[in-house]
Order: C-alpha cells, then sequence, then structure tokens
C-alpha cells in the first residue's frame, strides 16, 4: 500500500522508471544528507527488503527539516523499522522532533504502523512520552490505538486531570479534543462541569475550540460549535472570572455572538440586583460660546442594564446614547459649540462603588472646571440602558 503511494507522491518520475536495488542502494550510500530522504524512498519503492535493512544508516543521514523526513521515516515504519526511526527522531532538536511527529501524525490514515508507533512509544517511555511533547504529533492521527492512547492519559494519576502539571495536562486535553472531534465533547463537557476552580475551567475551554476544529484548514465544524456553544452555556453560572472572561471570546469564535455578550450577566453575579446591573457614567461638557466665554458642565449619573453587553461594549456606545437619556444644552444657550467626553464605568457598581466612581470622575474635572469661565455640575437620576 504506501509503496504504490510513494511512488505516486514522494519519489522523483526518474527513481520510479528504473528499478534496481543494488543500484539504488549504492545511491543512498554516497548520497548527501539533503539527497538522503529522496534516495531512501527511492529504494523502499523499489526493494523493500534493502530498504528494512539499510534505515537505520539511511534515517541517520536525513535531515529533520527535509520535506521528506516524515515520508521516509512512514516508509521506514510500513516496514518494520520502528527501533530505527525512533532512535533517529530521538537525536533530532526539540523543534525538529516536534515538526517531524507532527508530519507522521498526520500520514496515520495513509500508514496505519504509524499509529502503532506512537503507542508503542507512549508504553515505553511511559509519561516521558507527554514530557517530551511527542503528544502533539497526534492530534490528526484518528487510529484505534492513539485514540485509546490519549483517553487513557485522560484518567491517568500522573499526567490526567489529577495532576498538579494543569498545562500539560491542557495540552493533552487539547490534542484529544481535536482527534475526536464531536466525540470529544461529553468528557469536555463533564470535566468543565465538575472544574475544581476557576483556573481549571478556564484551561479545559480552550478545548472546546479544539474539537469543533477552530482555525482548521476545513473551517468550524458547524455542529460540533453549536454543541459547544450549549456545553459552554450551561456550565457559565459556574464558572469564575478568568473563565468567563475566556469564554467570551471562544464563543464569539464559535460564531455565537449573542452567548458571548450573554455571558456578561454571570461576571459580577453578586452584584446583579433585580436581574440589572448599574453602572457609572459621566460626560463632560465643554463649551466655547459664541462670545469667546469657557463653560463646563461636568454630569454624573448611572445606568442599568440586564447583562446582555460587557463594559466595553457599553462604553463604546455611550456617547451615541446619552444625549437620548440626558439634556446637553449648555452650547445653546450661549449660541456657541461643544465637545462631549463620556467615561463609563468599567464594571457595574453597588451603591458604595458608584458613589466612589462619580467622586472620581468630579475630582478629575477639577482642573477644567478651574479654568473655565463658568462650570456647573448636573446630577442625573439613574436611567434604563
Amino acid at each position: 500500500m504506501l509503496a504504490s503511494f510513494l511512488l505516486s507522491v514522494w519519489i522523483p518520475a526518474a527513481h520510479a522508471q528504473a528499478c534496481d536495488g543494488a543500484v539504488l542502494e549504492k545511491a543512498l550510500l554516497q548520497a548527501a544528507p539533503a539527497a538522503s530522504a529522496d534516495a531512501y524512498l527511492a529504494l523502499v519503492a523499489c526493494d523493500p527488503v534493502r530498504g528494512l535493512k539499510d534505515a537505520g544508516s539511511a534515517l541517520r543521514r536525513i535531515v529533520g527539516s527535509d520535506t521528506n523526513a516524515a515520508p521516509a521515516a512512514a516508509a521506514a515504519l510500513h516496514l518494520g523499522a520502528t527501533d530505527a526511526v525512533r532512535t533517529w527522531i530521538s537525536t533530532l532538536e526539540p523543534e525538529g522532533r516536534s515538526r517531524v511527529a507532527s508530519k507522521l501524525g498526520g500520514m496515520c490514515d495513509q500508514e496505519p504502523a504509524i499509529g502503532v508507533f506512537f503507542a508503542k512509544l507512549r508504553t515505553d517511555l511511559g509519561d516521558d512520552f507527554f514530557d517530551q511533547r511527542w503528544h502533539r504529533g497526534i492530534d490528526k492521527c484518528r487510529t484505534p490505538e492513539v485514540r485509546a492512547l490519549l483517553t487513557d492519559a485522560l484518567s491517568s494519576p500522573t499526567v490526567g486531570r489529577g495532576t498538579r502539571n494543569r498545562t500539560q495536562f491542557a495540552s493533552i486535553l487539547d490534542v484529544y479534543a481535536r482527534n475526536l472531534g464531536a466525540e470529544a465533547l461529553p468528557k469536555l463537557t463533564e470535566y468543565l462541569a465538575t472544574a475544581r476552580d476557576d483556573e481549571e475551567a478556564s484551561l479545559m475551554l480552550g478545548a472546546f475550540g479544539e474539537a469543533s476544529n477552530i482555525g482548521g484548514a476545513a473551517g468550524t465544524n458547524v455542529e460540533t460549535a453549536k454543541a459547544a456553544v450549549a456545553a459552554i452555556v450551561a456550565a457559565s453560572p459556574k464558572l469564575g472570572p478568568q473563565a468567563l472572561v475566556r469564554a467570551r471570546g471562544l464563543l464569539v469564535s464559535l460564531d455565537d455572538q449573542a452567548a458571548s455578550d450573554a455571558l456578561a450577566a454571570q461576571r459580577w453575579r453578586d452584584r446583579l440586583t433585580n436581574g440589572v446591573y448599574t453602572y457609572g457614567v459621566a460626560a463632560v461638557e465643554e463649551i466655547t460660546c459664541k462670545n469667546g466665554d469657557a463653560r463646563l458642565a461636568v454630569h454624573l449619573g448611572s445606568f442599568t442594564e440586564a447583562g446582555t453587553q460587557w463594559p466595553d461594549q457599553l462604553a463604546a456606545k455611550a456617547a451615541e446614547r446619552l444625549p437620548t437619556a440626558w439634556t446637553f444644552d449648555g452650547a445653546a444657550k450661549c449660541k456657541g459649540t461643544e465637545t462631549l467626553t463620556v467615561t463609563t464605568s468599567v464594571e457595574p457598581f453597588n451603591a458604595e462603588g458608584l458613589a466612589i466612581f462619580q467622586k472620581t470622575q468630579a475630582d478629575a474635572a477639577k482642573p477644567k472646571v478651574a479654568a473655565a469661565t463658568k462650570a456647573w455640575t448636573v446630577q442625573h437620576d439613574v436611567f434604563a440602558w
């Protein structure tokens, strides 16, 4: 199976036309490192017996950054040269090892021996398999052996959910999610719903995006994304601030802006009163009258909002929204012009927090008040956004 695939995809036409194992073996032994991968692939396709015999010596000469380095390793695995491949990859620099492993993982559907190789490597290396980040190469290797490897890792007492190395576990969970796709959602949903704390929940959230193939060449899986959104929304009442902020961005990536916005209602639960938040808002009205007088009005107030938008979203719209709730007529009274600067609080407040916000805004305006010909402060009633 692999030999015909090599001939059609990787081996130069000149090599495929004339097949003499002895000649190709000699060419391999004489090839420069940069040409060794092509030479080995040609030999394997022509003479598998010689290809198996020469696997170790050939791989030692192959440069890890070579385009055909991974295909050469796949060819060796197909012939059974597992130890030779493992030895060679282990000698590469971490970046090169990761690159080759990733390319190998992407070829699992063409060569089943690759999945077997990774599974055996996990058994042989133990937790070093994950410490050395071999798992990053198997996100697209969807063989039964690899899926079992990843599933078993999640419940491992040393690298699974109970590990102290949460960052590594999140990395394994991400690979599990990319590999299994929609099939990973039940486990991800269970984990998120039972997250031990805010940090753990935040780390786990990324796996929902991986399962939905966000950023993948094939595009986001729409149905998986919808299921992921539902799971995140269902878990949101128990999520902490860090996880909620991450979930906000993730839901946008999952193409559900409305669900993302609605998470704002969960962010400051202790400040949600009768179903609404209270935000502080201030507006400094700088007026230049027709006669040249400089006047200043400091407007202070608050508004309520039902938690369907985040503070930065409200702030972006405040300058347009405020004139419909408050009156700014200082310029009209002296036939002049005005500049309006609006500030909203970066989070909702209780009564004490609101008072502090308004005092801070009034204090910040004092230099401009002092410089104005005439200045005044307007205290407004609360309005609903």
